[in-house]
């Protein structure tokens, strides 16, 4: 089962594929920004800092 879209105003952010779009089409944002996005959104109310978005996206790499 598909997750639900996440849409603000023009955009929608399609969780399962990772696919931002602004006005229905695909904005290309690159692997870590499309890697990078879900966990924003599904955060949206607070700031996330830096470690909090390293654990989400890679939780297993040491990333510099």
């Amino acid at each position: 089962m598909p997750l639900p879209a996440f849409r603000f105003g023009p955009h929608t952010l399609h969780p399962d594929t990772r696919t931002p779009e602004a006005d229905g089409r695909p904005v290309l944002v690159g692997r870590a920004g499309s890697t990078c996005c879900p966990p924003l959104v599904e955060r949206r109310d607070r700031v996330v800092g830096k470690i909090e978005l390293m654990e989400a996206v890679w939780p297993d790499t040491v990333v510099e």
